[in-house]
């Protein structure tokens, strides 16, 4: 693959002539969780494959990005459009929060682009979408600040739609969900024979330490584990060599995301993520909404509030702290649904030599 003819204003042209097929992508970022969106809806080229779209990723060697989001023609006659996510792993994830905040950032965008053409202006002039993902609609709505607040649905509970092979260990309505369960066994040699490391005594302050999931799922799965501020700051050093093997855990057939969460307050978590198929990310929209879920149903902090007039973006959020920065969450008591809210930004736009797979 050739990246080339990058250019960063929406009129720019490439220093390139046109002499290959180009690929015209957008780049977009939400709390430095990059997205390389490349629209389909209504070009000739052929859909991009998951080998393509891995070399798209590659930082040394293509565009660079956690990830590749198309935007397709929906299938159904309730969505405005679809995407298909390719991780630069090449796996395909049902749902990616901060992708989905790009992705309606994008098209609000280009409706108000008056070089976008008649076709798409005013199209989404409420800011309001109703978008088709694996994890199945998902409902993003631009606000007039420009964050973007998205209607990620109520979370999924019962271990065996995570899926975890988990078991049940609290009900939650009219599910028994698996919250805080030991990962293997409950002893701290159970969990070394299984090879997850322990951190020493010296951060957890316990001689048997045990990790311990609640099991999430926002359209893609999710393992939340719960430490002190110590253990949270040697999980964080040491994501890179801890993080894949929670990932390929057993006890998550389709692998997983994972979540290290200290409770810094009753409105406030910090978080360290290792996302499934992307590694260690700046931030994970879906792994926010289910750390503050899991953080609920385990009692770590109080329930939400019910919102004011209905509107999820003033109400009772809670803070979810990220190394790209801030989200808003907010698990309503009158739907069930979780509200994410948070920025979603233009970087670039360019076009690059995209090399078929097959050779």
């Amino acid at each position: 693959m050739q990246v080339t003819g990058v250019r960063d204003a929406r009129d720019g042209k490439p220093t390139s002539p046109k002499a290959f097929p180009w690929l015209q992508f957008v780049k977009y970022e939400g709390l430095g969780n990059d997205f390389i969106l490349v629209d389909q809806r209504k070009c000739a080229w052929p859909e991009v494959d998951t080998a393509q779209a891995v070399r798209l990723c590659d930082r040394h060697r293509g565009i660079g990005a956690d990830g590749v989001i198309l935007l397709l023609p929906a299938i159904s006659s309730g969505a405005d459009f679809r995407v298909r996510i390719v991780n630069a792993d090449g796996s395909e994830p049902e749902m990616c929060g901060n992708g989905i905040r790009c992705v309606a950032k994008y098209a609000v965008d280009l409706c108000n682009d008056s070089a976008a053409g008649p076709n798409e202006a005013s199209t989404f002039g409420d800011g309001a979408l109703s978008i088709e993902t694996g994890a199945g609609y998902i409902r993003p709505r631009v606000l007039s600040d420009g964050r973007v607040c998205v209607d990620m649905g109520p979370p999924i509970l019962d271990p065996q739609c995570v899926p975890t092979t988990l078991p049940g260990s609290r009900r939650i309505a009219d599910v028994e969900a698996a919250v805080e369960v030991p990962l293997d066994g409950s002893t701290a040699e159970d969990i070394a024979a299984a090879r997850l490391p322990l951190p020493p005594p010296e951060c957890c302050g316990a001689s048997e330490f045990v990790w311990r999931c609640t099991a999430v799922s926002m359209g893609n799965p999710h393992c939340v584990i719960f430490v002190d501020q110590k253990t949270f700051a040697w999980v964080d050093a040491n994501l890179e060599r801890i993080g894949p093997m929670f990932e390929t855990h057993h006890c998550f057939p389709r692998r997983t995301n994972t979540e290290f969460i200290e409770v810094c307050g009753p409105r406030d978590l910090r978080m360290s993520v290792w996302e499934r198929g992307a590694g260690r990310t700046m931030a994970c929209g879906t792994g926010a909404c289910a750390a503050v879920v899991a953080a609920t149903i385990s009692g770590r902090i109080p329930s939400q509030g019910a919102g004011a007039s209905g509107d999820p973006v003033s109400t009772d959020a809670c803070v979810v702290h990220l190394p790209g920065g801030d989200l808003e969450i907010y698990w309503s008591p009158e739907n069930r649904h979780v509200y994410m809210t948070g920025p979603a930004n233009f970087v670039y736009r360019g076009e690059c030599l995209l090399e078929s797979s097959s050779l």
